[in-house]
């Protein structure tokens, strides 16, 4: 026999995994507490609510085999860069695989200092299955605490900051006004502040600096009453074409305050009437022949759409002006109706017994409605001094 020299090596050789995951599971109570100073009290208390946790270590396995969440073998626990110095051990403050709590998990009973956010470091353990042999995983769990003031006041207004309101789609009153309600409340944490102990103050932003609400301010349409606002405004939003409201919440005990005592408890909305992108369509409805000498009705119609589909009722918002031109050469147009339908004659629109005409239209948006003025600027009003209102195209 003749003795080969060099054997083939077969060796087995098995991808390493990867990490997909190296995080951790709160069992129990939060990883950030609350320090109050008003009272030296911490939310949660550790002593009576303490953080429990357990790393939580997800693996890929190219092979197949153990892919997914693995099973511990071992934990441990450092309250700095691990070292043999920083290694937890059971005591007052930390206690490993407590009663009552999973294998491995660590019982947190100590609270984080405010200006001394720390990270418990863990080293987890488990086996690779495929070789037989422990794998470690390294990852941190940090604790903090922020500071809770009991009388940490706050005004928020119930609607979006800044939002817009499509006049042609809007829900309208039974006057036709597009009616919006800006509620507020002022709040103490997460407690609101009884109506009897908050005092609320609405501003509008004019020219930069902002303006205390007035009854002469026509767009307010309620939550002014005798000097006092209500917590909640309602506005009328055709009216304006943008306006940037506040609302500035105080506490009070006893006399009602005839200012603001403390401006910083506010917030602010914008509020924006804006047109669709509408196209403009047109059509001939009537008269579709037009013989010579005989002075034939005329009927056209325009109609608008946007890219929600067919706006109605367009007159509310829009001035549709139609026009004639002769195609005779050198002609101009003439204006021959307004409305969203014509209904004319063919003579009355231009047509001879040898030339045609051209009829097109133009629609144009209006503007929000405006108070009527005479020359001095005073508003126009009637016997019962309702202002008059008017609008123009844009």
């Amino acid at each position: 026999m003749i003795k080969v020299q060099q054997p083939i090596d077969m060796d087995v050789e098995v991808d390493p995994l990867s990490f997909f995951r190296i995080g951790y599971k709160i069992l129990n109570g939060n990883i950030t507490q609350c320090y109050s100073k008003d009272d030296d009290s911490y939310i949660d208390n550790r002593a009576l609510v303490p953080l429990v946790a357990l790393p939580d270590i997800g693996v890929y396995d190219p092979h197949g085999k153990m892919s997914g969440t693995v099973v511990l073998t071992g934990v441990d626990y450092f309250t700095d860069i691990p070292s043999s110095s920083t290694k937890i051990i059971n005591n007052e403050e930390y206690q490993i695989s407590a009663d009552g709590h999973p294998q491995y998990s660590i019982k947190v009973m100590r609270n984080t200092p405010v200006d001394a956010p720390m990270d418990l470091y863990f080293q987890a353990y488990f086996t690779d299955i495929r070789i037989n042999k422990t794998v470690m995983a390294e990852g941190i769990i940090p604790l903090q605490t922020t500071y809770y003031e009991a009388n940490s006041y706050s005004c928020k207004i119930d609607q979006p900051t800044a939002f817009s309101i499509d006049p042609t789609r809007a829900a309208v009153s039974d006057a036709g006004w597009m009616e919006v309600e800006l509620p507020a409340q002022l709040r103490s944490g997460t407690k609101s502040i009884a109506d009897a102990n908050a005092a609320y103050f609405w501003y509008v932003l004019e020219n930069s600096t902002w303006r205390l609400l007035t009854a002469d301010d026509l767009f307010l349409m309620s939550g002014l009453t005798n000097g006092r606002f209500a917590k909640t405004i309602k506005v009328n939003a055709s009216l304006f074409s943008n306006r940037t409201f506040k609302c500035i919440g105080c506490y009070y005990e006893g006399t009602y305050p005839s200012v603001p005592t403390d401006s910083k408890y506010s917030d602010v909305c914008t509020i924006a009437v804006e047109y669709p992108d509408a196209k403009a369509h047109s059509r001939r409805s009537k008269g579709m022949y037009i013989a010579p000498d005989i002075d034939q009705a005329i009927e056209c119609e325009c109609w608008l759409t946007d890219n929600k589909g067919v706006i109605n009722d367009p007159e509310k918002h829009y001035l549709c002006l139609w026009w004639a031109k002769s195609k005779e050469a050198g002609s101009t147009r003439t204006q021959i109706g307004h409305g969203f339908k014509l209904s004319s004659s063919s003579k009355a629109i231009g047509v001879t017994n040898t030339v045609g005409v051209i009829v097109e239209c133009d629609v144009y948006e209006l503007t929000h409605w405006m108070p009527l003025t005479n020359e001095v600027g005073a508003y126009l009003v009637n016997e019962n001094g309702d202002v008059f209102v008017g609008r123009i195209t844009k």
